[in-house]
């Protein structure tokens, strides 16, 4: 059922519907340990989200945890350039989902950056995103996306000054350039015969937490008030308010 809906043409639906819909027909397969992905591509950028999927569903198997990806949806009007002073631009736009389904916004260029996550409050609606740009390694999407699921904390020795990030090369949260050891295929993931992109127990004990709201799908109910347009902000699972906006780059 899953990859029929993956696949079929929604782009006739409004986007919420859409995502409505697809999470309406998904709802009871998808286990409690699984993350929705709404991909959006912006202007020009490349779509790597067949190739990110197989990488993060990789990497996160070392504590059960899947993704599902919705249907794309596309943007001709965000900025084809993203940096830390337009993210408000991104959290307000209409292919922004709220949680817990996570927007990933593909994007021409980050400045100063491949990949970015970012929370804050907008319109006291709490509000979190993650973006990778056209130069991106193998395992961006998934460290990006773990900097939200541990609520920008390391989660474990944290790097020199640097409270988001991981002290170890072969950790999936340390810091990309040159530090972090990067995954050239999914066989130097570690429990896929490699080292790299690990996790260790504090960080998943961290994630299981779910601070952040996105370890769980709604409910099959949630789904038809979604659906229906009636239900946008009450029916999903609370989140915590964040006066502050946060962002983390690699």
């Amino acid at each position: 059922m899953l990859f029929l809906v993956r696949n079929c043409n929604l782009r006739f639906l409004p986007g919420p519907a859409r995502a409505g819909l697809f999470l309406l027909l998904a709802s009871a397969a998808v286990r409690a340990e699984t993350v929705i992905l709404q991909p959006v591509i912006v202007d020009s950028a490349f779509d790597h989200t067949a190739s990110d999927l197989v990488f993060a569903d990789a990497i996160f198997a070392q504590m059960s945890l899947d993704f599902e990806m919705l249907p794309e949806l596309t943007s001709s009007t965000l900025p084809a350039t993203m940096d830390t002073s337009n993210l408000g631009v991104y959290l307000t736009d209409s292919t922004w989902q709220l949680a817990p389904v996570l927007t990933v916004w593909y994007v021409p260029n980050i400045t100063g950056a491949r990949g970015i996550s970012f929370g804050g409050t907008v319109n006291s609606t709490v509000s979190y995103g993650v973006a990778v740009d056209n130069v991106y390694a193998n395992d961006t999407l998934a460290h990006e996306i773990g900097h939200v699921l541990l609520d920008f904390q390391c989660g474990t020795t944290c790097y020199p000054g640097d409270s988001a990030h991981a002290d170890d090369p072969n950790n999936l949260m340390a810091p990309g350039g040159t530090y972090r050891n990067l995954p050239a295929s999914v066989s130097d993931v570690y429990g896929q015969g490699g080292t790299d992109d690990q996790l260790t127990a504090s960080q998943i004990s961290l994630i299981l937490q779910d601070q952040t709201g996105f370890l769980e799908g709604p409910e099959p109910v949630t789904a038809v008030s979604f659906l229906s347009g009636t239900a946008l902000v009450l029916c999903f699972r609370r989140v915590r308010r964040r006066k502050n906006a946060r962002f983390k780059c690699v």
